[in-house]
């Protein structure tokens, strides 16, 4: 994968097409240590799936400078974000993940809210969550049971009521 080289920190590959194999050859690139020094990763509306958000959750649990990752409308289903959801738990320098407008359920919602609370989310993050299924009720849903700490936090729904109980 030639699109990552030595000191670019920045790779924008929005509306490319490059899919889940495309995904996956600059992953490895980013494990092989190559392209560690990436801090923006852009793969806006590239045709990626599960696969890709899986080979996406590797690097996360290894990068130490990765801060911004832009899934934004793909094909990631609740797969996709369990594994993205480990992938978090384990990386401790992303700012932003953006994921909204992928077809993601309840069950990678919550892993997500779960992965955000397992770290007592830290301040100046941002999860665009955009279209995801924003769960009520029993099963907690993003909000539920997470602490945020000092520091300014920007949540970003888009199209979903949101109902507010709780603390302020």
């Amino acid at each position: 994968c030639k699109l990552i080289r030595e000191g670019y920190t920045n790779v924008q590959l929005s509306f490319c097409h490059i899919g889940d194999d495309g995904a996956e050859m600059i992953c490895k690139e980013l494990q092989a240590g190559k392209g560690f020094q990436v801090e923006n990763l852009n793969l806006y509306k590239s045709d990626l799936g599960d696969a890709a958000a899986k080979a996406m959750a590797e690097v996360l649990r290894s990068s130490t400078v990765l801060k911004y990752v832009y899934l934004d409308a793909n094909q990631i289903t609740d797969a996709g974000a369990l594994a993205l959801a480990d992938g978090l738990r384990a990386n401790t320098t992303l700012s932003i993940l953006g994921i909204k407008g992928n077809p993601i359920g309840e069950a990678g919602t919550q892993a997500i809210a779960d992965a955000l609370a397992d770290k007592n989310v830290a301040a100046n993050k941002t999860i665009g969550v955009g279209t995801l299924s924003l769960a009520d009720g029993g099963s907690g849903g993003l909000a539920a049971n997470y602490t945020l700490s000092s520091g300014t936090h920007l949540l970003t729904i888009n199209k979903k009521p949101v109902s507010i109980t709780g603390t302020r």
